[in-house]
């Protein structure tokens, strides 16, 4: 098996895991804080969502991420640039989680997307530096990136989970 191949396969395997964590998911769920600035679910899977798509769709293809092409940022009422990283107790406070159904459709539409461009990829490219002003971040960091990224969400997600239903 190539490497290619197997990337591809840790991402659907690593997919299908975040899936199963949050099956059957509500609203509600989604929603509910433990405490004052910590993230609910729906942050997470949004923030994770939007990590993975500027991964693959400007750091290791240039272009427009699917963020802005499909325009996710207008349905979600976001800025473009927004992916939630160092967000204040403020800010998580005043996130509102989309519809899970959008949710959902953002991170299908991401992960198809990123699939195709793994799969159509020459292993060649791996060690590759696709952004200059990123020198030390190869076409391989971005993917070993995005799927512990996801790893350590789901992780979250399941603890979170976790405690909404043992109030």
């Amino acid at each position: 098996m190539e490497a290619i191949q197997v990337i591809a396969d840790l991402m659907q395997v690593t997919r299908q895991a975040t899936l199963r964590v949050i099956d059957g998911l509500t609203q509600e769920e989604a929603i509910w804080r433990p405490a004052y600035g910590a993230n609910p679910i729906g942050f997470i899977l949004w923030h994770m969502v939007r990590t993975q798509d500027g991964f693959f769709h400007r750091g290791i293809t240039p272009g427009t991420q699917l963020w802005e092409k499909s325009g996710w940022h207008e349905r979600f009422g976001l800025p473009l640039g927004d992916t939630g990283n160092s967000y204040t107790a403020e800010q998580v406070e005043s996130f509102q989680v989309p519809p899970l159904d959008d949710l959902l459709a953002y991170m299908a539409e991401v992960q198809e997307s990123a699939l195709e461009i793994v799969r159509n990829l020459d292993s060649s490219r791996l060690l590759e530096t696709p952004r200059t002003d990123r020198p030390d971040w190869t076409v391989l960091r971005y993917m070993r990136t995005s799927l512990t990224h996801e790893n350590q969400h789901t992780g979250a997600i399941e603890y979170l989970r976790g405690l909404a239903k043992s109030r």
